[in-house]
Order: C-alpha cells, then sequence, then structure tokens
C-alpha cells in the first residue's frame, strides 16, 4: 500500500496532473456533507458484525461447530459475489453526482439503467452458478471434510443462493441515493439489511432450526428490496425531473 501510495504521488510531484496540492481549507457544511454521505457504509459494518455476532451464538446452540463451518462457507462465497457488486454500483456514483449536479437527469437515469442492469445479471447468474456447483464451491473451502459437513454444506448453499435474486436492487438503490446526496434512504437501506430485518426474520425463521439461518440472508434482502422499491417510487418525481435547458449567452 505505501509503494502504491508513492506511484500515485509522482504525477503531483511532476507537475502534470491537473490537481495540485494547497492549503486546505475547511468547511463545516462539507464536513457534514462527508459525514451523511459516509454513514451508511460505517452503520452496514457495524450493524454487519453484530448480526455475525448473534448468527456464531445461535449457530454453536443449533448445530454446533459443523454449523458454524458451514455459515463461514457462506460468508466465503458472499465475499467473492459482495465485492462485484459494490464495485459495479460505487463506480458509477461520481458521474451520477456530476449529471445530477448539472441537472443532467436524463444521463443520470441512463447511468443507473446500466447499474441496475449489469448488478441484477451478476446476482442472478450468481443464483445458477452456487445452485449448480454446491459441492464444487464447498470443496475450495473445505478441504477434507466430513460428509455431515459437506452434505449441510450443500443443502445451505442452494437456500442462501436464493439472496441473490433480490439482493441487488438494495445495492443499486443504496448506492443510487449516496449518489445524489440521499444519505438517509441510503442508511436506512443499510441498516435494516444488515441488522433490523436479519434479526426479525431469527424470530419468524426459528421453528425451521438451522434452514432458517440459511435462508435468513434471503428473506432480509427480499424485504431490502421491497423497502428499496418504496424509496424509489416515492422520490419517483425527483428522478424524472426534465433536464435543465442553458440559457445562451449574450454573445450568443
Amino acid at each position: 500500500m505505501l509503494v502504491c501510495a508513492l506511484v500515485a504521488l509522482i504525477p503531483f510531484f511532476r507537475g502534470v496532473a491537473i490537481l495540485h496540492f494547497c492549503r486546505p481549507r475547511f468547511s463545516w457544511k462539507m464536513l457534514r456533507q462527508i459525514i451523511a454521505c459516509g454513514s451508511p457504509s460505517f452503520l452496514n459494518n457495524i450493524a454487519s458484525r453484530i448480526t455475525s455476532i448473534i448468527m456464531n451464538a445461535l449457530l454453536v446452540r443449533l448445530g454446533g461447530e459443523t454449523a458454524v463451518s458451514v455459515y463461514g462457507v457462506l460468508m466465503f462465497v458472499d465475499g467473492f459475489i459482495q465485492p462485484l457488486l459494490y464495485g459495479m454500483c460505487d463506480s458509477v456514483q461520481p458521474a451520477v453526482g456530476f449529471n445530477w449536479g448539472a441537472r443532467k437527469f436524463s444521463r443520470v437515469r441512463a447511468i443507473e439503467k446500466c447499474c441496475f442492469v449489469a448488478a441484477a445479471v451478476v446476482s442472478v447468474l450468481s443464483v445458477f452458478v452456487i445452485a449448480l456447483f454446491p459441492a464444487q464451491i464447498t470443496g475450495l473451502f473445505i478441504a477434507g471434510g466430513t460428509q455431515e459437513v459437506l452434505s449441510m454444506s450443500v443443502g445451505a448453499l442452494r437456500l442462501f443462493c436464493l439472496t441473490y435474486f433480490v439482493r441487488w436492487l438494495s445495492f443499486a438503490t443504496q448506492s443510487y441515493m449516496l449518489a445524489i446526496e440521499k444519505s438517509l434512504p441510503a442508511s436506512v437501506i443499510s441498516v435494516s439489511t444488515a441488522l433490523v430485518f436479519p434479526v426479525i426474520l431469527l424470530g419468524v425463521l426459528w421453528p425451521l432450526g438451522l434452514n432458517g439461518i440459511w435462508l435468513n440472508l434471503a428473506g432480509a434482502s427480499l424485504l431490502s428490496g421491497v423497502m428499496s422499491l418504496f424509496i424509489l417510487r416515492k422520490i419517483r418525481p425527483q428522478l424524472h425531473q426534465p433536464d435543465s435547458v442553458e440559457e445562451p449567452s449574450a454573445e450568443a
């Protein structure tokens, strides 16, 4: 990381970058805006850790070390797919934010349409890959596991993969809200997905035992998707504003 940071500074020292170093000037308004935009990710990380603690405690009670190992496989798989969704959705934020500020709303909608479609395609493909190759995926993370672990993991993955049918919707909507400076809806989606819905579903799905835990994230993603649709519908008038027309200059 140090080497990468030094390489990134070379254009500044050579004077070939458009950006340049200057005396910092702090603005409380800007700092509040930065905190507001960063709060969804901050709250998501805290909420996710709390949920993981609760999940592991229940897994030990319901299935012992075997269940904890299987849950680890699910999180490893999620660790491959989730960064793809985050990368696609977050990478378009600068373009969305720029066009939103320039009041080029048609461009914002076009960019977000590509983002939502791409996230949906990756998510749905992930469902089929996980459903078709659960044993092979388990073998990547558990070498020489017992038959009990393998069987439980295969069943858990087939239930867990249902998560990605709708998970893309909350990812893309949260990123969209952040790009247009609507941090409150983004924070609500973030905390609900990571903590509120999973904890509620633990009680609802408790009669299903371990299967209820494997389905927990899928249920939370479904509820988050419904919430995302509600938020998008509520702010639809703002998202479908006409583009601003630049007034002709005096010289023209």
